[in-house]
């Protein structure tokens, strides 16, 4: 017997082995991917389906939500609360343990407040939702609902060039422009922490520009 009958032979008892298996065990094997190929297909197809149904809440997303339920400005602990109270985040720690801390979680709100033009810092700790978020016009939204902002500019405006920090603070002061006050209401008296107020302001709004160490002045 020739080598290519002697193949050809082999083959067909192969064949015929094959569909007597598949006969016996109800037909999984006629034709078609294997089945596990089939399972792996389904899963990765459910897998994406379920991504996209239940795409997880960003922190910014749930800060948007309190605010715009609540309808004003609220501090960065009231915004939090809330978060917490309707569940609307978790907080997580980097390895994917539930977050305790509840002034690293201030912190993250504080942050993705500051970071996205989605938001507006009203006061000292406190945001609210911008009106035009996406487009220019946000920038002077922003310094519009800040009366420390405006102070500044007024008196940079007068000064007509660069001031020190300490300057610009003692004449917010000296012309009584705004009054620096604590968390609970109260009128500040530490003049450490109110220049440190102005000297943040001065570094978060673009409508300011750093000439010198602690200088600043109208950006053009």
């Amino acid at each position: 017997q020739s080598p290519r009958t002697r193949t050809r032979s082999t083959a067909a008892t192969t064949a015929a082995t094959t569909d007597a298996d598949g006969d016996d065990k109800g037909g999984l094997f006629t034709g078609g991917p294997e089945p596990a190929q089939v399972l792996m297909t389904m899963m990765r197809d459910n897998t994406h389906r379920m991504t996209a149904r239940n795409r997880k809440r960003t922190l910014r997303d749930a800060i948007y939500r309190v605010l715009q339920d609540v309808g004003r400005s609220l501090h960065i602990k009231e915004i939090l609360a809330r978060i917490k109270a309707k569940k609307l985040y978790v907080f997580r720690r980097m390895d994917g343990s539930v977050h305790t801390d509840l002034k690293r979680m201030r912190d993250c709100v504080s942050a993705a407040c500051t970071q996205s033009p989605f938001f507006v810092r009203t006061a000292h700790g406190t945001y609210a939702i911008a009106k035009e978020p996406l487009n220019g016009s946000n920038t002077q939204d922003a310094v519009s609902t800040s009366p420390l902002r405006d102070a500044i500019y007024r008196v940079l405006q007068d000064a007509g060039g660069s001031l020190h920090v300490k300057e610009i603070f003692g004449r917010i002061r000296a012309k009584k422009l705004y009054v620096f006050r604590r968390r609970d209401g109260s009128v500040h008296t530490d003049l450490q922490r109110m220049r440190k107020a102005v000297n943040w302001a001065c570094i978060a709004s673009p409508f300011f520009v750093r000439t010198a160490y602690g200088r600043y002045a109208i950006a053009k």
